[in-house]
Formats: structure tokens, sequence, C-alpha cells
């Protein structure tokens, strides 16, 4: 894996919020069933999900030319069994897109995922484990978060955004 891929996988790996792929679906009766999806449905969503928030950072905030990052389908993630819940599982997504030199990484993450609340009407939701990342809820219960990492050891300034499983 090159440089550029490790450092989306560390960055998504730091976003990451714990969670395992099912969703309640209510029967006829109105109780609350699981239902698994399969790991191409998971990971196909994540990446479709990656994919279209990284599209909403505005060009002229982008740096194509500044690292080769890979684009979210290119980026392995390992499938995380559920522990309490045999044939469950959660599966991470993300990617990543380089700004340019004097981008203040933090106002593009925020700006980011106020952009997606926006355009999607989903909630912005506060991290349930008390952290100080806020992030977005799909329908379908995907969490998407963004953060921005400053330039360093040569890298460019650069959004992450990290997508979750139910």
């Amino acid at each position: 894996m090159t440089r550029a891929g490790l450092a989306i996988v560390s960055m998504v790996a730091a976003l990451l919020l714990s969670g395992c792929a099912f969703r309640a679906s209510p029967t006829a009766s109105t109780e609350e069933t699981q239902v698994q999806f399969t790991v191409a449905d998971v990971r196909a969503r994540s990446i479709e999900l990656s994919e279209q928030v990284l599209a909403l950072v505005p060009s002229e905030q982008q740096d194509p030319a500044a690292m080769d990052l890979p684009a979210p389908s290119e980026v392995a993630s390992t499938l995380i069994s559920c522990a309490d819940e045999p044939g469950l599982y959660w599966y991470p997504g993300g990617g990543a897109v380089a700004l340019v030199a004097d981008a203040d990484v933090e106002a593009v993450a925020e700006a980011l995922l106020d952009r997606l609340v926006t355009e999607t009407g989903w909630p912005m939701l506060q991290n349930y484990q008390g952290g100080d990342l806020d992030y977005v809820q799909t329908p379908d219960g995907y969490s998407i978060t963004a953060i921005g990492v400053r330039a360093n050891k040569g890298k460019p300034p650069r959004v992450g955004v990290s997508v979750s499983t139910p």
C-alpha cells in the first residue's frame, strides 16, 4: 500500500464510530427485527456515501495535484464482526481530499457536514461517546463524520470523511 493509502486508512480509522451492520425494520405486528446486510451491500453503500460527501468539497478548496489520494473504492477496509451478534458485522469506509495550502481544515470539515445536512435534510447528531466530533446520520443508519487534517511531514492539508455502517 502506498504512503497516501496508509495515510487515508489511518485517518479513516481515527474517525470511526462504533456500530454493527443491521437495521431495525418494523414487521406487520410492529415488532422490530434485525435485517442483515451483505458485505457487498455495506461496502457499496459506504463507497457511495463517501463519494457523495467528498464531491461536496468546494473545488476552490481542493488541490488534487498535492497528493495522489486513493478513491474511496480503492481503500480496503476490514470487515469487523459483531461479537454479540453472529452474522452481523460493521464495515468502515471513507476517503479524503487534498486541500489548498492555506485551507482552514477545521472550517472545511465543518462546512462539509453543514452542506450535507442542508442538501439532504439528514440530521446532525452529537457524538454519543462524549467526544466533540459530530456526525450526520443517513435515513438508513449510516454515520458520516468529517475531520480536517493540517499539513504535516510534507503532506498537504486534507479533509477526511468516514462512513460507518449502522
